[in-house]
């Protein structure tokens, strides 16, 4: 079963020019969606969202005070950030793409009121654009975005070493991705390598939490490797092997399973 979910913009004597758009969801991505956004306008006592009258303000937020304002702006970016992916799941990566931009500029509107609070965020939807960029084969756009969301996970790791280990990691594991789809394997595989070397202290130490995403970083490095003929890293292997090894199946003779 599909669904479709449609916005016009245009139609309030104003504009000299009027547009439709609609997107169109399967069940379960449309479900979801429904219930996010119509939780999002009833926790606020609206009942149809327009940027021209939110922006204004008019119409139902008219007299919205400045605090209202400011509460309503992430939790309507998180419901684009959250629409961009359920359509990129159904395979509206146009659809998505833009979306996607929207939960980027509302979260940097966002970041430069209070940066403290919002860069997380921004650093999360730019992954998500990278994503999203590298789906439409916009590659030199895609690394772009990436290193952006590299850079700002880099702060937060920085600041906050075990909060965003494994964000910073997954940035980096999206941009060496991307590297990759650009043929610049070398730097891929120094990415991949940054995002194990950010990731095997986590593991170390909460190894539940972190082993899988360090497995599959682990796996992609040494494929990497392999395919592009460029010799790994050795200290990092011993590294890799010290902390992971004692989690893999053992074989008969006791050694860990490659």
């Amino acid at each position: 079963m599909i669904a479709a979910f449609t916005a016009e913009s245009g139609n309030d004597g104003q504009s000299s020019v009027f547009a439709m758009a609609t997107i169109l969801l399967c069940h379960t991505a449309s479900y979801y969606f429904a219930n996010d956004w119509k939780s999002l306008l009833a926790d606020y006592g609206i009942t149809t969202f327009h940027a021209t009258d939110f922006y204004g303000p008019r119409g139902e937020f008219r007299g919205w005070a400045k605090d209202r304002r400011a509460l309503f702006l992430p939790d309507l970016a998180m419901s684009l950030n959250n629409l961009a992916n359920r359509q990129s799941e159904v395979g509206q990566r146009a659809e998505a793409l833009e979306t996607a931009r929207e939960a980027v500029k509302l979260y940097g509107e966002l970041a430069g009121q209070n940066r403290a609070a919002f860069l997380p965020d921004l650093a999360m939807s730019l992954n998500n654009l990278a994503n999203m960029q590298s789906e439409v084969g916009q590659r030199a756009e895609a690394l772009e975005t990436a290193r952006e969301a590299v850079q700002l996970y880099g702060q937060l790791h920085d600041a906050h070493n075990e909060a965003f280990a494994e964000f910073m990691a997954k940035a980096l594991w999206t941009m060496s991705g991307i590297l990759g789809q650009l043929n610049q394997h070398a730097a891929a595989i120094l990415s991949l390598a940054q995002a194990l070397r950010t990731i095997l202290p986590e593991a170390e130490k909460y190894p539940q939490a972190h082993l899988p995403l360090c497995l599959a970083l682990a796996r992609d490095y040494f494929a990497a490797a392999e395919a592009s003929q460029i010799a790994p890293d050795t200290e990092l292997l011993s590294e890799v092997m010290r902390i992971v090894g004692p989690h893999l199946p053992q074989t008969d003779s006791g050694e860990p399973e490659k």
